[in-house]
């Protein structure tokens, strides 16, 4: 089983939710799984949840990606601490 998370939401500008990542890491060292996986895009905004069916993705390409890569490696490396694989 791989798992594959929706409500990260990496690119949300508000930072993780740690609960959240808390539950989904223990539940991914629970089930040690060989990789998982999470949407980059955001599913949040404001402190609302706008859902898993709304996703808005983030641009990736040309200079657009630049800046949301910068902005997001503090999530991704928050993430990656927190994570068991």
């Amino acid at each position: 089983m791989v798992p594959h998370a929706l409500n990260l939401s990496l690119g949300s500008a508000e930072g993780l939710d740690t609960d959240y990542l808390r539950k989904l890491a223990a539940l991914i060292k629970q089930l040690n799984p060989p990789w998982w996986s999470e949407h980059i895009c955001f599913t949040k905004a404001g402190g609302v949840d706008i859902g898993h069916w709304v996703k808005i993705l983030l641009p990736c390409f040309g200079d657009m990606l630049k800046p949301i890569y910068q902005k997001e490696s503090r999530n991704i490396g928050k993430m990656r601490r927190r994570s068991p694989s």
